[in-house]
């Protein structure tokens, strides 16, 4: 990671997640916490390890279906391809004719 990423990380965006979704994620996080514990032999500890790994996917497969198209129809919105503009001038020159 860059030395500008990193300082972007540490400096907004992880400030601003502690901030907005910090409560709700430990609430998903215990709750997985307590799915995994009824599988768990009785007394045996919760694998920290398993819960991180289907959180950190979850959160991934999230990004990628929620986040990431929403800012990519932002920041990349489609252009019009000038043989459809053309169409429907034609189109419209048309009808103008016709009338």
């Amino acid at each position: 990671m860059s030395d500008i990423a990193f300082q972007i990380q540490l400096g907004l965006i992880l400030p601003k997640l502690r901030e907005t979704v910090k409560d709700q994620m430990l609430s998903i996080s215990e709750e997985l916490g307590t799915i995994v514990q009824a599988g768990n032999v009785e007394g045996g500890d919760v694998d920290m390890a398993a819960i991180k790994e289907v959180l950190m996917k979850s959160i991934e497969t999230f990004v990628d279906q929620d986040i990431t198209p929403a800012l990519d129809a932002k920041f990349n919105p489609p252009v019009e391809e000038p043989v459809a503009e053309a169409a429907e001038e034609e189109a419209v020159e048309e009808e103008a004719a016709e009338a």
